[in-house]
């Protein structure tokens, strides 16, 4: 039998859609310690990452879930419809409406052992939401578990409802449309699910159901569940709470998940070993849901984590496209970098950060994760970091203007350890890195060229760094022919060769004690760069137009256009950094006067001249 706990009724007042947004968990201190801490403590990594638990005030003897006027009237409309098709005594196998389409009925004494149980319709918002609404009393997500149909079956029912009833729950626009989302075992996705939207909030409805696993599949054998058996099958003893739509009570059929939710804790509802074997990419949800609620995962789920024939499920088995939709969350989240320390501590960063193949390189240094991290850990603190607004380490701030530049940053640090490896040969040579990113998480092609040209650029930009750093400095034409040869991505090339110069300094440091001197030495440079291309006014340099273009300049000099002109066209761009608010007309009065000497000194000297002419022509 479940834990359950009457519910008491005190709708709260309606959220704007502005407002109606997950509350996150903030982590706003210091870098927490790569060793992982044991479940007794009710705070994650040595009180260093803020837990959603420590501000949890439900009552686990008398839990409570105050809805919204919106959540009320969903319900209503739910339990309505339900004891609707109740009253029609139908239970269906396939799509059914009221008035316009055919009914499909089901005896409830059929001996089919796959046909949906006998007896009336009973619904429950299920796992994230419960979880979410005990926490912090909002959530946006709404799954419904249906006891005596699928998702879809209910969807048809609640769309005829209401057509015909729409109007008493404030809906006025007719029938809803109802999704169906067809299960994928392939790609990890074991449920079907139906989908459809009701004043303006997103739900998904499907069947309570049990899973059996045999042992020659990794695809499960889904059939009609009882709430227990639907409670066990799922990821966590946190997620696998129901809220009973008719009893008003909050379920806990696993008799963990309440005091789990309270202490803070991640834990299997099942043996853990037998749960990842199952499924692997559950590793990757609980340590997703570990960083984005600040909760410890116990340790007999962890050891399990790092089962060899687990990681190498995870690694080989489970669909790249799934893996990457669950590692962009967690590098979207609140908390990438506990994310990240979670992966490296269990040894996980190359069945996750790695192309698909059965036996990475042994040598590869994982440790490059854990320095990255610890770096950007510091730089996105927006506590400590800079030290002052005057601080000289000030400007590296404008090289993370959006979070998809936090992302990238952190995507980056994720597929460190490839960083001195590289697939192809010549000008086809692509960072392994890149590789990593786009073959292991399947990353879409815009943050996949965003990864070539960081780790491509390492050492361009090294030298760029160590040039403006020289005496001297780099002057505004050296400057801005750098930003151009990089183009619209120079930040984010910037970023990853501070990131690999960090990484490899701090995996070299014979004492550790020494680090954040030489980090901040580094910093400095790299700050230093980005300050010079600020104050010459060079952030966009990349999309200047030249002031004449390649047909007038052959025009100006008599010749015809060949090998020459980009050398020649780089000085023109060297003229224009040089006069900034200089005319077309003023730039051919500098080559004409150049005249021959335009060429001295420059890229297009001794190449496509009168004399490169003559020669092409005997």
């Amino acid at each position: 039998m479940p834990t359950t706990r009457s519910f008491s009724s005190s709708p709260s007042a309606p959220l704007s859609p502005s407002k109606r947004r997950r509350v996150e968990a903030e982590t706003t201190t210091p870098e927490p310690a790569i060793s992982e801490p044991t479940t007794t403590t009710k705070t994650i990594m040595d009180s260093q990452v803020t837990s959603l638990a420590a501000s949890a005030t439900f009552d686990i003897a008398n839990p409570v879930i105050t809805l919204t006027p919106l959540e009320q009237t969903i319900r209503d409309l739910l339990v309505d419809c339900a004891a609707h098709i109740d009253s029609l005594k139908l239970t269906t196998t396939e799509s059914t409406t009221d008035s316009a389409a055919t009914i499909t009925t089901t005896s409830e004494t059929s001996s089919d052992p796959d046909a949906p149980p006998p007896g009336p319709t009973i619904l429950r918002f299920t796992g994230g939401w419960v979880r979410d609404k005990l926490l912090r009393g909002q959530s946006n997500d709404i799954d419904v578990g249906i006891t005596t149909m699928t998702g879809y079956d209910f969807g048809q029912h609640l769309s005829a409802f209401i057509s015909q009833h729409g109007p008493t729950y404030g809906i006025n626009t007719g029938a809803r449309g109802i999704h169906k989302i067809e299960s994928n075992p392939e790609k990890s996705k074991h449920l079907e699910t139906a989908t459809t939207r009701i004043l303006g909030l997103d739900i998904d409805l499907v069947n309570l159901r049990s899973e059996a696993y045999s042992g020659t599949s990794r695809i499960p054998e889904m059939k009609f569940g009882t709430p227990e058996q639907d409670a066990k099958r799922r990821d966590a003893t946190v997620n696998a709470l129901f809220y009973n739509l008719h009893t008003r009570e909050v379920e806990d059929y696993t008799g963990q998940g309440l005091q789990d939710l309270k202490d803070g804790v991640i834990r299997t509802p099942l043996l853990p070993w037998a749960t990842f074997n199952d499924d692997p990419l559950r590793i990757l949800r609980l340590i997703r849901f570990a960083s984005r609620l600040g909760f410890v995962i116990t340790e007999d789920v962890k050891e399990a984590m790092q089962d060899p024939e687990v990681k190498r499920s995870l690694r080989v088995k489970i669909s790249r496209e799934r893996v990457g939709v669950e590692v962009e969350k967690m590098l979207k989240g609140p908390n990438p970098h506990y994310a990240l320390t979670l992966i490296h501590s269990l040894s996980l960063t190359l069945s996750i950060f790695s192309p698909p193949i059965a036996s990475p390189p042994t040598d590869l240094p994982t440790n490059y994760l854990r320095h990255a991290i610890t770096l950007l850990k510091y730089l996105f603190d927006e506590n400590s970091f800079p030290p002052s607004d005057s601080s000289p380490l000030k400007p590296l701030t404008t090289l993370f203007p959006t979070p998809q530049d936090r992302y990238i940053a952190y995507a980056m640090a994720g597929v460190m350890p490839w960083v001195h490896r590289t697939v192809g040969e010549g000008h086809k040579t692509i960072p392994a890195a890149a590789i990593a990113a786009r073959e292991g998480l399947k990353m879409n092609n815009r943050d996949y060229e965003l990864l070539v040209s960081g780790f491509r650029g390492v050492e361009s930009v090294k030298g760029f760094v160590s040039c403006n750093n020289s005496e001297g400095g780099m002057g505004r034409e050296e400057l801005g022919l750098a930003i151009r040869n990089m183009g619209r991505s120079w930040r984010t090339q910037v970023v990853c060769a501070c990131l690999v110069e960090v990484v490899e300094m701090a995996e070299g440091l014979p004492l550790p004690a020494e680090y954040e001197i030489n980090r901040d030495r580094i910093l400095l440079r790299y700050a230093g760069f980005v300050a010079a291309v600020e104050r010459e006014g060079l952030q966009e340099v990349y999309d200047l137009k030249a002031v004449i273009n390649g047909k007038d300049l052959a025009r100006a000099l008599g010749r015809k256009s060949g090998p020459w002109m980009k050398g020649a066209l780089e000085k023109v761009f060297m003229w224009q950094m040089r006069n900034p608010g200089g005319t077309r007309e003023e730039a051919k009065a500098w080559i004409a006067e150049e005249g021959e000497g335009f060429f001295v000194g420059g890229e297009g000297e001794g190449v496509g001249g009168k004399e490169g002419e003559e020669k092409k022509g005997e």
